[in-house]
């Protein structure tokens, strides 16, 4: 009997051993996690995060020395239910909806995080709110059987929740009715060039809410193709911000690889409504003339 016990005991322990051995073993490691509530960064009002970041992958089970591609993404709870995000936000939504983002920018891995949630960005009530934040990883490596498992999120000294306190949200539309741009760019050069020829400049104009790491561009204009003025006939989407926030209204010669900048206007709500209603062109950077419109809106 003894030895029968014995025997199910030892393979037991193999059993075991050998689920472990043959186990996933990728961790990502959060650390030194500070949150700061009520933050303004480049304008725009939220909570700002720092944090150490680390990984550790498994090569002995993968049997490669480190993965292809490898993804971090956060996410806001509310009371630890996941927040919605604002329709016109883009660079603050996950899939799914809920407010979050990727810890790494462009897929660039940095040891050090800082990033800036915008208040604006959050479904919520003007008013304190408790909020938390969950991390999730996972890596996708073609060259392993086992592609798109996920990582293990391993937490280390880090406080994950913060009151803060929600600004009143404006909603609003806007119009840039019309552009004039210059022959020369800052530098003095032409906008585009085939061969020598100087050739006029593609127009475009986006409303954007520039961050420390990443910019929400909240609309995109249609393109007016190799001509030095422009009109437009088509308001934005519909756009919310927080009450006092500033956001950018560009106008760029657009181009495949890279926007010249053509002219920056940095507004508040208040400031835009301002310029609406004087309904007059005005000279900005290089532009001769631009005439923008806009109007508030409902929730």
């Amino acid at each position: 009997m003894k030895n029968r016990i014995l025997i199910f005991l030892l393979l037991f322990i193999l059993v075991v051993f050998a689920g472990t051995a043959s186990s996933q073993n990728d961790t990502l490691f959060i650390q030194n996690l500070k949150i700061v509530p009520d933050t303004t960064v480049a304008g725009i009002q939220g909570v700002t995060l720092m944090f150490s970041i680390d990984y550790s992958y498994d090569t002995s089970y993968h049997k490669s020395i480190k993965p292809v591609f490898f993804s971090a993404k956060m996410e806001v709870l509310n009371n630890d239910i996941p927040v919605i995000a604002v329709s016109s936000t883009n660079s603050y939504k996950l899939e799914n909806g809920h407010i979050g983002c990727d810890v790494f920018p462009n897929n660039r891995f940095k040891k050090q995080a800082f990033i800036h949630i915008p208040y604006y960005a959050m479904n919520l009530s003007a008013g304190e709110h408790d909020i938390s934040f969950r991390f999730s990883a996972s890596f996708n490596d073609p060259r392993s059987e086992e592609a798109g498992s996920d990582i293990v999120f391993v937490k280390h000294d880090a406080k994950d929740h913060s009151t803060v306190i929600i600004p009143e949200k404006e909603y609003f539309e806007v119009l840039v009715g019309y552009a004039e741009a210059y022959e020369s760019d800052f530098d003095g050069s032409g906008w585009d060039y085939v061969f020598s020829d100087r050739l006029p400049p593609d127009l475009k104009w986006k409303v954007v809410a520039f961050g420390n790491d990443r910019n929400d561009f909240f609309y995109i204009s249609s393109k007016e193709r190799s001509s030095y003025t422009a009109e437009w006939s088509s308001y934005s989407n519909k756009i919310c911000l927080s009450k006092g926030d500033k956001f950018h209204l560009l106008v760029v010669d657009n181009d495949p690889s890279y926007d010249d900048l053509i002219a920056d206007i940095c507004l508040s709500l208040d400031e835009l409504m301002e310029i609406s209603e004087k309904s007059e062109a005005f000279q900005v950077g290089r532009l001769s003339q631009i005439k923008i419109s806009a109007q508030r809106l409902r929730e």
